[in-house]
């Protein structure tokens, strides 16, 4: 799931995913920051080490999740 979220502080927004433990629902693993519109879409490389995330403004990104625990 990606969330956009502006600081009336600030006055920036802030895009982010947040990966959970499916086995711990309430345990966040990891949020993944960034500058980008809605997303569009969401891939896990076939080895489990990186996730690819697409927006909707054309932006790419290529996560490293290969520390995270209960991949293959």
């Amino acid at each position: 799931m990606s969330v956009r979220r502006f600081d009336e502080a600030t006055g920036k927004s802030e895009s982010f995913i947040d990966l959970w433990d499916t086995a711990a629902p309430t345990e966040r693993r990891r949020r993944l920051t960034g500058e980008w519109a809605r997303l569009g879409g969401l891939a896990l490389t076939p080895d489990g080490r990186s996730l690819v995330s697409g927006s909707e403004d054309g932006t790419g990104m290529v996560w490293d999740v290969s520390d995270l625990p209960g991949r293959p």
